[in-house]
């Protein structure tokens, strides 16, 4: 196999304490561990485990050239303080690390491999969520994210249409990703974390964002993420009046323009169980019932976006 390139994700395992015990690789659909990480894992000694990696591959229980890799490691200069030294070491993939924990202690191999498969299902699911909903290279100096403070039905998506089209924001729509999993109900959780994963890098590539999603729903847990990611948000009332959202539930047809499935009894439920943010956070209010373009460029205007 080829030396790996480009950058690797690392991925945290810790005992069932709670303690980081080693951060393993994830690259090329698979995890990987170099030998002092998996005498980390196993809670032996360095050599124990290259004695056992020879033994699996004389006796062909694995193919050396599949399941081992290289990467490059840079560390300190040991001589020279200010420098540093770049070697290659050899990283063992899932299958080396399983057959070798199974030889050297069956109870920890039987809890990273629990670990691994979980994280490695997550982390294929997340590479194919990057693939289909990719991260353009953006021209915002300082990207900024817009929240919408408003129940289902209110004009979400039709207000972040049209803002995306003045500032060339990227929407990031939470019922499309609930499509894409085929998972309505949020009955994995995936959707919450895929979606975090994608803003951020869509952040770090200068792209601002407009979350197409009831910020209002869990407001006060989320405005805590928000705030640590470190970028400037604003929160966008929306307003609506009644009768018209219960007119525009009612003939919602979910197709490749809308993917919400919610209907009015969603709405009713909200408007019942969601407070909305604290009126000192709002910084803008839209009234979704007529000319939502002359209020987005009102918005826009105010904080000088465009």
């Amino acid at each position: 196999m080829n030396m790996l390139e480009g950058q690797n994700d690392l991925l945290i395992y810790k005992d069932k304490n709670g303690n980081v015990v080693v951060d393993a690789i994830y690259r090329d659909e698979t995890l990987w561990l170099t030998q002092k990480g998996m005498a980390k894992v196993f809670d032996v000694g360095i050599s124990a485990i290259s004695k056992h990696l020879k033994n699996i591959f004389e006796d062909q229980e694995l193919d050396e050239k599949v399941v081992v890799s290289k990467m490059e490691n840079t560390t300190r200069h040991g001589a020279i303080e200010s420098r540093t030294q770049t070697n290659e070491v050899k990283i063992y993939n899932l299958d080396a690390i399983i057959a070798v924990g199974y030889r050297v202690n069956s109870k920890k191999a039987t809890e990273f491999r629990t670990w691994a498969t979980k994280r490695k299902n997550y982390m294929d699911i997340r590479t194919k969520f990057i693939k289909d909903f990719p991260i353009p290279k953006g021209n915002k100096d300082n990207p900024y994210i817009i929240l919408f403070d408003g129940y289902t039905g209110m004009g979400k998506s039709t207000v972040a249409k049209v803002i995306a089209k003045k500032d060339n924001s990227v929407i990031l729509n939470n019922d499309q990703v609930r499509d894409w999993l085929n998972d309505y109900h949020d009955s994995t959780n995936l959707k919450s974390d895929l979606q975090k994963y994608r803003l951020e890098l869509l952040l770090k590539n200068n792209n601002s964002c407009i979350c197409d999603s009831c910020f209002c729903h869990n407001w006060k847990e989320k405005i805590k993420y928000y705030n640590k990611l470190g970028y400037k948000y604003y929160i966008i009332r929306l307003e609506c009046d009644e009768s018209i959202i219960k007119e525009r539930l009612l003939s919602r047809v979910k197709d490749n323009a809308n993917y919400s499935i919610a209907n009015f009894n969603d709405y009713l439920w909200m408007t019942e169980n969601v407070s909305h943010v604290d009126d000192n956070l709002v910084d803008y209010t839209i009234n979704t019932e007529t000319n939502i373009e002359e209020q987005v460029n009102g918005f826009i205007n105010r904080y000088n976006l465009v």
